[in-house]
């Protein structure tokens, strides 16, 4: 069935009416938080000033800084933020199946380091802070090449997209506006495709702008293998023309669309800067009002009496003005409290850091600190943004890494699977186990309970050793690798360890048999001269026996 370009930008003009208020209030929000992206409502010319409205910069840099401690903590390009497992426990502890786990994890970062992952998402983190939605497209960089080509990343700025969500409340449908030149659409799709109106404007104004649809929506998968039969479609459509522009699509939802947090009955969701927006919106009017007194402060408004000045008043440096009486022109003075508006401005600053997690989320000022102390702070920020961070994992960092495998393991990017991970034929379930220093701070209970066990235990055992015998030393430290993110490719599995042991117990009796053979000779060696001073009778033996 074809598909019906009319029917599309009808279904995008529907969820774009549904959207006006949140556009209102995310120009509001853009406007004193991220002043870069505040042309949603108010459609600014390129280059214009866009902190018109702005006195105070407080909100913008922290949700700057919430962005940054978020990007750090959880998919920092530094460190291996995340690890691949099977659901299976014995089937992670096979040294083949663990092997290329690691290996798929490799490439997979790998991919994700050569790729603009860590820049969009950090546009990601900036949108949830301040608008508590963000948006991000995943692609294969070059999908007509033979062999994998990469990953492109596209953050869609709020405003440009609309959503839509299936029964289960998870986003599967997204629609953007894709603003682009005549002279470039043509060249992307081809002079043949784009349509009549976009090769008029072509031939006019190559470089003026024109609007095209992408909606990504589920379809009803049809057997076959082209990209119009994939599961979820990916159509253009010119706005203006209602010009189907191109029609392909994709193996899995290539758009990942978190939530900070989210009102139920709306789809949107709502962030700090939501919360933050009274006190952001005082503090920037107090602010304003302060600059004007300083200014009256600083230069005053003069008074001065009718026809008390000789002339035109001069108010220039050094100026001198010539007056009937020595009063009659004189300042305005005010009696402006600076003191109580600077008091009140800093209890404001502080309450906006504090709604975005400022105070919480930075490392304290020290130049050293020990490893027990970063934990710390890491393990205060997990049960900060814990709520948040099971949301994020669901809605970007899961689907993020769910796409990324299966298209690498389609592209033949990865290894191929050891057999025993099939199950039906089938790749058996994998999960994702995150390494990032925010979701290890999730796993530390159990590391410190382990610590403080054997911290106890270790005293008690110079006393009585057998008192050890309570812990399985082996699985301690097994688990305690494990929850501090230990590859598990050096860790030894049970069988491993097993045949470890049995080795080694071989070895031990093999020695003890040694030394017992040692000393049974060392005995011989001993008692034979002792034999022959007693002769053949202290033996019990007769002459003739002794003879023979």
């Amino acid at each position: 069935m074809a598909t019906d370009p009319e029917a599309i930008l009808k279904r995008y003009d529907r969820l774009y009416e549904q959207q006006q208020v949140d556009r209102a209030v995310w120009q509001e929000l853009a406007e004193y938080i991220l002043p870069r992206k505040s042309n949603i409502t108010t459609k600014r010319t390129p280059g214009a000033k866009q902190t018109t409205r702005l006195y105070d910069s407080t909100a913008v840099r922290a949700n700057e800084l919430l962005a940054a401690s978020m990007q750090g903590a959880l998919t920092s390009a530094a460190v291996k933020w995340f690890r691949l497992k099977l659901r299976q426990q014995e089937l992670n502890e096979d040294p083949e199946v663990a092997a290329w786990l690691d290996a798929c994890t490799d490439r997979m970062y790998l991919a994700f380091t050569q790729s603009n992952l860590s820049s969009e998402l950090q546009e990601v983190y900036l949108d949830l802070g301040g608008f508590g939605t963000g948006c991000v497209i995943e692609e294969e960089r070059n999908p007509n090449s033979p062999t994998f080509s990469g990953f492109i990343f596209h953050s869609l700025p709020v405003g440009t997209y609309v959503i839509a969500e299936d029964a289960e409340g998870r986003v599967d449908t997204v629609l953007r506006e894709v603003v682009l030149s005549a002279r470039a659409a043509v060249a992307k799709w081809g002079a043949a495709r784009v349509g009549e109106r976009i090769r008029q404007t072509l031939e006019k104004k190559p470089d003026d702008l024109v609007t095209i649809i992408h909606a990504v929506y589920p379809r009803e998968y049809t057997r076959g293998r082209t990209a119009r039969n994939k599961p979820v479609a990916s159509c253009y459509v010119h706005k203006d023309g209602k010009h189907l522009i191109a029609e392909g699509g994709f193996d899995t939802f290539p758009c990942m669309v978190p939530r900070w947090t989210k009102t139920s009955g709306e789809v949107y969701g709502r962030g700090p800067g939501h919360t933050a927006l009274p006190d952001v919106r005082t503090l920037n009017r107090a602010r304003e009002l302060t600059l004007k007194a300083w200014a009256k402060a600083i230069d005053p408004p003069m008074k001065q009496r009718q026809d008390g000045v000789i002339g035109t008043a001069k108010l220039a440096p050094a100026s001198l003005n010539t007056v009937v009486n020595m009063d009659d022109l004189a300042p305005i003075e005010f009696k402006a409290r600076f003191d109580v508006g600077k008091i009140e401005e800093e209890q404001l600053r502080t309450a906006i850091r504090d709604v975005f997690y400022n105070s919480q989320l930075q490392l304290p000022n020290k130049t050293i600190m020990t490893a027990t102390e970063v934990e710390r702070v890491y393990e205060l920020m997990q049960r900060i943004l814990g709520p948040t961070l099971g949301r994020l994992e669901a809605e970007l960092l899961n689907p993020l890494i769910e796409r990324s495998f299966d298209l690498m393991l389609r592209r033949g990017a990865l290894p191929e699977p050891p057999p025993a991970i099939y199950a039906d034929g089938e790749i058996a379930d994998i999960d994702i186990e995150y390494e990032g220093p925010l979701s290890r701070a999730q796993r530390s209970s159990d590391s410190q309970a382990i610590e403080r066990t054997l911290q106890l235990a270790l005293p008690i055992a110079q006393v009585d050793p057998e008192a050890l015998d309570a812990l399985d030393l082996t699985e301690v430290i097994r688990y305690a690798g494990q929850r501090h993110g230990i590859p598990p490719r050096v860790v030894r599995s049970e069988k491993q360890i097993a045949e470890i042991r049995s080795a080694r117990e071989t070895e031990r009796q093999k020695v003890v048999q040694q030394e017992q053979m040692r000393g049974m000779a060392e005995m011989a060696g001993k008692t034979a001269p002792l034999v022959k001073a007693l002769g053949p009778q202290a033996l019990g033996l007769s002459a003739e026996t002794s003879a023979a």
